[in-house]
């Protein structure tokens, strides 16, 4: 009986958790371990420049270090407020990352229709 309950509430939250990160845009930060494509994300973080040119790009670090690529729309909103914080709303495109020898790194979190917070 107990463990039927157990698997009920535990059944209960996890789909609580599947329906709040698939519909609107999150009140908290979002989790970039755990986020998935398409869902609608806010995240906070400072604006970077990365990479060396001609193949350097923009980012949004999170405060636990994780970075968030915005799409080419996305990089140029966000070029004027490099070395500030920002909160944006976006939608999340999940690329695969493979190095030349076959070695899968973890996806690269796309931001698209991203839209800046006050």
């Amino acid at each position: 009986m107990k463990t039927g309950l157990f698997a009920l509430i535990g059944l209960l939250l996890f789909t609580g958790t599947v329906l709040s990160a698939g519909g609107k845009a999150e009140k908290t930060p979002a989790d970039w371990a755990s986020v998935r494509e398409e869902d609608k994300v806010m995240v906070e973080g400072k604006v970077r420049q990365v990479g060396n040119a001609p193949f350097s790009q923009i980012v949004i670090t999170d405060d636990r270090g994780n970075d968030w690529y915005p799409d080419e729309e996305g990089m140029a909103l966000l070029k004027r407020f490099e070395h500030q914080k920002v909160k944006v709303t976006a939608k999340v495109h999940l690329k695969a990352m493979t190095l030349p020898n076959g070695t899968e790194l973890a996806a690269q979190r796309i931001l698209i229709n991203l839209k800046l917070e006050e």
